[in-house]
Formats: structure tokens, C-alpha cells, sequence
């Protein structure tokens, strides 16, 4: 077919499309944004004819002009509670606006998708499609009231991104329902509010009440995606099971929030509340288990994937981006433990990493640095959860992990099995307790706390702390002082009531920090991996790990309270294996001054039932052991980020040849050596 005659067709589906497929056909192989705003109505008004819904069409991409065709690559939307400027608010207008136009185009592609969709649904669908339009009309106009308009900046193509593995699902127009409905409007119920917010407080109050309607539009749209996925993929189902089973991977229930989390909105939608419970966990317990659907890719993978989802034990936290950056930073370490052909996913993105092996620990082995690890073409997570597991499953990769019991990541359940052993010192026994999230949502419960810190013992400083019952890294801790002149706000006791309540404990001056860490096989039989000292910030930020190399090739923190870590952590590894937990596990621990001055061990802060930065320090040591480079040494330290300084009488073996401060193991002849050095990098060992 010549060009002049292929304008001709579309200029003539532009004049006389009188059928929802010749309306969505010159939707999407239309460029500009006139021919994309032009609404779904008939000649004489109400919505076009739908009797013909046309033969089944493959679109990869829509058209457009080349001011609006979208990038891999755009600058960070503003946080939400920062659009005050002109900027921002351009930038965040801009951003919505586009989400609008590939919503717009998203539901014309499903229409031509899959013609054969029930004509009510795709009643509901065009009637949808109308909404966004709308959408994208009034932030249009609000970008046109800031001087500004689309397309002199880069847009992203994320939506777009995803329409291939929603067409080559199974579930067919219902895994349309659970990406697009259940997973991006769902999201922008959260989003909506939030920014909504951020515009008021910014002054910009027209903008705010453009993102009120938006929101109430898309509880429209939920209710739609619900209703049919129900529908189309069984009402009886459990609605977990449904949603899970629907959505193409990588989307899933942590795509389908933000914070906060708003609960009304989605109960307006009819989602019920397991479901709305799941998504809020960002993937909970799925009572049945999925089929493991038929993958190429599980058939042809042969290194492992190590999915990185550092942080899951806290279902309603927030990950930054630099948070993120710092985990996969974490995870390429991790992969160095693992067999040649081990990649790195990230649990919220589609990307697969490779990792370059260091040239610093000699050639690279084949297999894994200890028996146990997986060295197939299974996934192998952080932290095992549900959530991973389906991603397993999604993924095409079989999982060997089974699943922890969540009281395991419970901070609360850690303390009263440290008391059960003997475990929490005697000065700390009356100060240490549980607060269940009821308490914490009592009137004036911060009143009724800060009074509780000031008549606690002299020697406490009338310092403590509340720490998430579940979470990780210390994110969401509140910090209590018995001489405050107002009690935390009640904002900050209502987020550590979300994640199910808070212990409290006394806000001590560590002295050395430790860890252990163990793992556990399949007969629940333990294996000392070894103990460590932490380097830490004041913060109590990690830096690395480091310690001892003994005669019998333990390695050891070489603190002189070692052998009391070790006791702890088979102690741990009891209670884990009572819980059928498998797999590598650590404790945190850390000395301190009692009341007489008298050097004291915690020896069981934490434990963590999941891969750790203590499990990668000794099993980079273990590489390098390996690779014979150890023998002369009995201290090493390994560093996160290798910061400038004297570095003394140590070998360095730099882990990365890409960065400033590359992580780095520090080998040294004795302790004293590596004090000395660590000192002149201005760390405390």
C-alpha cells in the first residue's frame, strides 16, 4: 500500500469512525495529541457503536509526533511533599499528564487486543478510555496555566513497557484487568491523595482539586478491573489467588500502592480485604499454590537468579531510590558467593544484572563458596517470602526456599526467646518490653511513655528507643528521652502501629558491635558460618564486618565475649529450626556499660532468618581463602566502600575496578595491624 494512500485510510477513519475499532485504530496510529483527546462519541452523541468489534490486531507501539515519543530514561518525579515551586509543580503535571495519555492509548490497544472481550466489559472499557481523556485534558490545562505544555521533556514509556508480557499472558484480557486496573489505578489511588496534598500545601490549590477528581474517577476504574477479573476468571476464587494469578510479572501487589496507603478508597472499589491486606503488604500469604506455568526460560536457565529484596521483613516502608541503588550495590556482592552465570533481579523492575566478577580474588570459580548454596537455575531470594515465591513462579524458576514463619522476623518474638534462654542481661530484664499496636494508639500513649523513660535508672540517661516490631536496618525507630518537653507525635506512633506495634529498650552506648551468623540444613542441623565484629556509623549505619582468622580456620570476631555469641547463636538456631526455618540466618549482638561500669554482652539483639551483610563479608573472606591469599594473614576486615586514607601495613583487595571507593577486603598479618589501618580510614574496629 503506497504512503499517499495509507493517509488517505487514516484521514478517513478520522472523519467517519463510527465504530469503537475504527475509533481506537485512528487513536493509536495517530501522532498528535488532537487526534488522541478526540472522545469515543458517536455523531449523535452517546458512546460509538461497538456491533463489529473487528478482527484481532498486534500493536506493538502507537504512534507519535516526535515530540511526544517516549524515553527509557527520565529525571525523578518531586517527593510528594515537595511541590512548591513552579518547577516541581511543572514537572509532577507533566509527568501525570503523560500517565493519562498512555492509560488513554492502553485502552484502545486492549480493544483491539481482544475483540472478543464481552460487549458489556468493553462498554466499560470505552467508557473508561473517556475518563482519561478527560484526565489528560484538565492537567493539560493545568501545565497550560503554569506556562508550560507535554513534550519538551523526556517521557517515560514505563506503562508501554509492560504490554508485552500482558498480551502473552494466559490469562488474556483479564491480566489487561489486573495490570491496568489492579495494579496502575490502584496505585494511583494512593498517588492521587498524596499529591493531591503536596499541591495544597504548595498553594496550588486548582491542581489539588484536579487530583481529588482524578481519584474519584479511578475507584470507577478499580471497580471495573475487579468486577471483570472476577468474571472472566471465576467469582468463587480466592481473591489473593485471583490477582496473583492474573498479573503479568513483573507487576504484582508492590506496584499497586504508594504511601500512604489509603484503605477507603479501595473498600468504595469492592476489592475485599484479603486483597487489600495483600497489597498492603506489598504480597502476602496465598493459601493455594499457584501452577508453575510452562517457561522457556526455566528450561534454558543455568546460573541462578538472586532476587534482591532486601528489606521485605517491612511490608510498609517506603525504599527510596538511593536505598534501592544501595541494595542491588549489595546484591552484585551477594552474587560473588554464587556459581559463574549468577544474575541479580530486581524485585520491582523487569532488569536482570549481570555481575563482573572481581579480578582482585583470581579466576572465577564455577561453583558457589559453600555446599549449600544454590548454584541451578533456581531463584533464590533474600529474604524468603510469598511474594518471592511467586515471583519464582512468574518467572519461570524453580524454588527450593520454602517459607519462614513470620513470627521469625518479629523483634518481639526475638526478646522473649532471649529471655527464655537467659539472654537479655539482668540490668535490662525490667526495662525491656513488647507494645502491641493498640497500646500505642491510646490517647496521649506518648505521654504515658516518656514518663515510663524518666523513671527508669540513672545510668540509662533517660534514653530509649522504640523499635518496629517488624522491619529492618533500624528504618521507622522513634527515639524517646525522659526529659522531652513534648511526646513524639502521634503520627510517628501510629507508623510503628502499622507494622505491629514497637519494643521498647533503653537507648545504650555501644561498645563493640558483633554478629554471628549459621545456616541451618534440611534436617535443621546447624553450621557455624563464623562471627564477626560490625563496623558501624554512630548511626549504626554499616560500613562491613571483620575479625579474626584462627589456627583451626574458624573465623572469629576475636572479642574475648566470642564464646558467648556462639552460645547465642546455637541457641537461635534451635528456636529457628523449632519453627522449621531453613537456610542462613544471623544474630546481631553488642557490648555495653551496666551501672557499675562493668562491660556487659547483649548477645542476642536481633535475629535475622535471611542472607545478611555478615553472610557476604565471610563468604568474600571464604573466596579469598580460596583463592590462597589468606595464608599469610590472621585479620581482615571487609569494607562496604573503600574511603581514602593511610591504609597501613594491609593488603587490599578491591572487589570492584568501576568506583572511587570500591568495596574492598583489607587482609592483615594480626589484629593490631588492621586496628591500625581501619584507624587511618577513620573506622573503629
Amino acid at each position: 500500500m503506497g504512503r499517499r494512500l495509507q493517509r488517505f485510510l487514516l484521514l478517513f477513519m478520522l472523519i467517519s469512525d463510527d465504530s469503537v475499532h475504527l475509533f481506537c485504530r485512528s487513536l493509536l496510529e495517530s501522532g498528535t495529541l488532537a487526534a488522541k483527546l478526540k472522545p469515543p462519541v458517536a455523531a449523535g452523541g452517546g458512546l460509538l457503536k461497538d456491533d463489529d468489534p473487528g478482527p484481532a490486531l498486534r500493536i506493538d507501539e502507537p504512534a507519535r509526533a516526535p515530540e511526544l515519543r517516549p524515553h527509557r530514561v527520565v529525571d525523578p518525579l518531586p517527593p510528594r511533599g515537595r511541590v512548591a515551586t513552579v518547577r516541581d509543580q511543572v514537572a509532577c503535571l507533566r509527568r501525570f499528564a503523560h500517565h493519562e495519555l498512555m492509560a488513554v492509548e492502553l485502552f484502545a490497544w486492549a480493544l483491539v487486543t481482544w475483540p472478543a472481550m464481552p460487549r458489556v466489559l468493553r462498554r466499560g472499557m470505552v467508557a473508561a478510555l473517556a475518563d482519561e481523556q478527560r484526565h489528560l485534558q484538565l492537567y493539560l490545562d493545568r501545565l497550560a496555566a503554569h506556562g508550560a505544555h507535554l513534550g519538551n521533556a523526556p517521557l517515560s514509556d514505563y506503562l508501554w513497557r509492560h504490554t508485552a508480557a500482558i498480551r502473552e499472558h494466559p490469562a488474556g484480557p483479564a491480566a489487561f484487568l489486573a495490570a491496568m486496573g489492579l495494579t496502575f489505578e490502584q496505585a494511583n489511588l494512593d498517588f492521587t491523595l498524596a499529591y493531591r496534598d503536596g499541591f495544597r500545601a504548595g498553594g496550588d490549590e486548582e491542581t489539588a482539586a484536579v487530583l481529588a477528581q482524578v481519584h474519584h474517577e479511578e475507584i470507577g476504574h478499580v471497580r471495573l478491573a475487579w468486577t471483570w477479573l472476577r468474571r472472566l476468571q471465576g467469582r468463587s476464587a480466592d481473591p489473593v489467588a485471583l490477582y496473583e494469578q492474573a498479573v503479568p510479572f513483573p507487576l504484582g501487589p508492590r506496584r499497586a500502592k504508594a504511601h500512604p496507603f489509603d484503605e477507603v478508597s479501595r473498600r468504595r472499589a469492592g476489592l475485599p480485604e484479603a486483597l487489600i491486606e495483600h497489597v498492603r503488604q506489598g504480597g502476602g500469604a496465598v493459601e493455594a499454590p499457584l501452577p508453575r506455568p510452562p517457561s522457556p526460560l526455566g528450561a534454558q536457565a543455568s546460573g541462578v537468579l538472586l532476587l534482591s529484596n532486601l528489606g521485605a521483613e517491612d511490608h510498609t516502608a517506603m525504599v527510596s531510590a538511593r536505598a534501592r541503588q544501595m541494595s542491588m550495590r549489595v546484591a552484585g556482592l551477594w552474587a560473588h558467593l554464587h556459581g559463574a552465570g549468577a544474575m541479580v533481579a530486581d524485585p520491582r523492575t523487569e532488569e536482570r544484572h549481570e555481575v563482573q566478577w572481581p579480578e582482585a580474588l583470581g579466576a572465577q570459580p564455577a561453583t558457589p563458596v559453600w555446599e549449600w548454596l544454590e548454584d541451578s537455575g533456581g531463584l533464590v531470594p533474600w529474604l524468603a517470602t510469598e511474594s518471592a515465591r511467586l515471583q519464582a513462579v512468574r518467572r519461570g524458576r524453580h524454588w527450593s526456599w520454602g517459607l519462614p514463619d513470620p513470627l521469625l522476623s518479629d523483634k518481639a518474638w526475638a526478646l522473649r526467646h532471649a529471655r527464655n534462654h537467659g539472654l537479655v542481661p539482668a540490668c535490662l530484664q525490667p526495662l525491656m518490653r513488647v507494645i502491641d499496636a493498640e497500646e500505642l494508639r491510646r490517647p496521649r500513649a506518648g505521654e504515658a511513655l516518656v514518663k515510663e523513660v524518666a523513671a527508669w535508672p540513672a545510668w540509662t540517661l533517660g534514653r530509649a528507643v522504640l523499635k518496629p516490631r517488624r522491619g529492618s536496618s533500624g528504618r521507622g525507630r522513634v527515639a524517646l528521652e525522659g526529659s522531652m518537653p513534648a511526646p513524639p507525635p502521634g503520627r510517628a506512633l501510629d507508623r510503628l502501629a502499622r507494622r505491629g506495634g514497637a519494643v521498647l529498650e533503653p537507648w545504650l552506648t555501644r561498645g563493640v558491635d558483633l554478629s554471628v551468623q549459621g545456616y541451618l540444613d534440611a534436617a535443621g542441623e546447624l553450621t557455624i558460618l563464623g562471627s564477626t565484629r560490625q563496623l558501624l556509623t554512630g548511626a549504626g549505619i554499616w560500613l562491613g564486618n571483620g575479625g579474626v582468622l584462627t589456627d583451626p580456620g574458624e573465623v572469629a570476631s576475636g572479642h574475648q565475649e566470642d564464646g558467648k555469641l556462639r552460645e547465642a547463636v546455637v541457641a537461635a538456631g534451635e528456636w529457628l529450626a523449632s519453627r522449621r526455618y531453613r537456610g542462613p540466618f544471623g544474630i546481631d549482638a553488642f557490648t555495653f556499660r551496666d551501672s557499675q561500669g562493668h562491660l556487659m554482652l547483649r548477645p542476642m539483639v536481633e535475629i535475622n532468618p535471611r542472607f545478611t551483610t555478615g553472610t557476604i563479608s565471610l563468604g568474600l573472606l571464604e573466596r579469598a581463602r580460596q583463592a590462597g591469599l589468606t595464608a599469610a594473614c590472621s585479620a581482615w576486615a571487609f569494607l562496604a566502600s573503600l574511603p581514602a586514607g593511610d591504609r597501613g601495613e594491609v593488603t587490599v583487595l578491591p572487589l570492584s575496578t568501576d568506583e572511587e571507593r570500591p568495596p574492598a577486603l583489607l587482609l592483615a598479618a594480626n589484629l593490631s595491624s588492621l586496628q591500625a589501618a581501619l584507624s587511618g580510614l577513620g573506622i573503629r574496629l
